[in-house]
């Protein structure tokens, strides 16, 4: 199952931004997000851009495994 096709993997993932927002104590400016695919990030940017949207949201990845940033420049899905 790839996660960016699945509704409930994404629900899932939002839980995380929801789990970080949850502490009214703290707000962020920026949250580093770590990317693959891209899933994560999009899940957490969403809720963040809803609740939040103030907050900045950066995708990181490490340098052996940039299928995000190349789907980006090559205009398709890479896959690893």
């Amino acid at each position: 199952m790839q996660p960016h096709t699945s509704e409930k993997l994404m629900i899932g993932y939002a839980t995380i931004a929801s789990e970080i927002n949850s502490n009214k104590e703290v707000s962020f400016d920026y949250i580093l997000v770590p990317t693959g695919g891209g899933a994560l990030v999009c899940a957490i940017a969403s809720f963040y851009k809803q609740v939040a949207p103030e907050t900045k949201i950066i995708a990181v990845e490490p340098e052996v495994c940039k299928p995000f940033s190349q789907s980006i420049l090559q205009d398709k899905l890479i896959r690893e």
